[in-house]
């Protein structure tokens, strides 16, 4: 199953769905756990376990309540670690659990590189395209209109207060 291709798949499937931080702290956890250079099946069992632990207490993990919940639909859902009170966390995904712990945390990785990706561009897309950009951009032009408009009227826009106070001054010896 470690074959690129096949863990890239992963990666993307993943990043459908979960944020970039939600990604990121499931494979903090993951890390931690492989720097203790267990073996690759009692690792992941420990990673199961680890995340059972962080899911029964979300206080552990900081950003608030969105980010706690963001984690736990992650984990039930798309990890497919189901964790029940009184019992060991079980591993759901056949496809995840077979990984080895460096293939899981380089899924993990490529998942979270995809959703930043994923991320940025929309964010790029809702940049150009949105209404209030554009209306932006035409209420200033509007006002640019406005304003030569009224500098070529007089009328104080635009105009330093001695300029408006000397056409006044004019207009009224006039009459």
């Amino acid at each position: 199953m470690d074959d690129k291709k096949e863990l890239l798949k992963l990666a993307v499937q993943l990043s459908e769905f979960g944020n970039k931080s939600t990604i990121e702290k499931v494979q903090q956890i993951a890390k931690g756990i492989y720097s203790n250079e267990l073996e690759s099946e009692k690792a992941m069992k420990e990673f199961v376990a680890r995340v059972g632990l962080y899911k029964g207490q979300g206080y552990i993990l900081s950003g608030g309540k969105a980010s706690k919940e963001s984690f736990n639909d992650f984990i039930e859902n798309w990890l497919k670690i189901k964790c029940r009170a009184g019992t060991e966390p079980m591993w759901m995904n056949a496809s995840l659990s077979e990984l080895s712990m460096e293939s899981f945390i380089y899924v993990l990785g490529w998942a979270a590189r995809i959703t930043k990706e994923k991320k940025a561009s929309k964010d790029n897309i809702n940049t150009r395209q949105t209404p209030n950009t554009q209306k932006n951009y035409e209420h200033k032009s509007r006002k640019d209109s406005a304003d030569r408009f009224n500098k070529e009227q007089n009328s104080g826009f635009g105009v330093s207060l001695y300029e408006q106070m000397n056409a006044w001054k004019e207009k009224n010896e006039a009459k």
